[in-house]
């Protein structure tokens, strides 16, 4: 990690919101991406100041979250992930990278790693995957992958089955329009991604399965 790598990593992480914790390519690196709550908009770029931040041949990852006792506005809100306090060391050949909440919901996570690497992601490929990405009391970005293929399956990307029940979705929830346009296809999969949400935090009241 050069210098410049250093400085723009410790303004991150000095107050940030992690909106995606990418395992998706883990035996290569893991990724933060991150709101960087300190760097402000400029003229040349105006959008959301987002970052990735990979952490390469992660060797160990700790995980300690207190969330469990949070009592949130709304039933359906997600805890936010906060980052407000970090450490850097560097021994070894390895970067040992502590991140903590402080305040509630208290998540904390080290990252040992060999090298840190940076990149700006535009904010309108957040906005295409999760219209609702910057919401209040969102969950973190990235959709899954449930949800991932019965909207892409609403959008005729994927073959139809015969299966009425199946063709619905994991719970129930009622499918995307047929006809949505392309330009209009992110509002409809959150308004889909919304209803498939509540449906699953009302099973989830009864103790039934979705």
């Amino acid at each position: 990690m050069d210098h410049a790598t250093d400085k723009l990593l410790r303004w991150l992480l000095d107050n940030a919101i992690v909106k995606d914790f990418d395992f998706s390519k883990w035996d290569r690196y893991v990724r933060l991406v991150v709101i960087g709550r300190r760097l402000k908009p400029i003229a040349e770029d105006p959008g959301t100041p987002v970052f990735n931040i990979d952490f390469h041949d992660a060797v160990h990852i700790e995980w300690e979250s207190h969330h469990t006792k949070v009592m949130l506005d709304d039933p359906e809100w997600h805890c936010q992930w906060n980052i407000l306090d970090y450490s850097i060391e560097h021994e070894d050949g390895h970067y040992s990278i502590a991140l903590s909440s402080i305040a509630s919901p208290g998540t904390n996570v080290r990252i040992r790693c060999r090298d840190i690497a940076i990149s700006r992601l535009p904010d309108a490929m957040l906005e295409a995957v999760n219209p609702n990405w910057l919401k209040r009391g969102v969950p973190l970005a990235r959709p899954s992958i449930e949800e991932l293929y019965y909207w892409r399956r609403r959008q005729g990307q994927l073959q139809s089955q015969s299966d009425a029940n199946d063709a619905r979705g994991p719970t129930g929830a009622e499918a995307l329009p047929t006809g949505t346009a392309k330009r209009e296809t992110p509002r409809a999969f959150a308004r889909w991604l919304e209803r498939l949400t509540r449906r699953a935090t009302r099973a989830r009241r009864r103790g039934s399965s979705p």
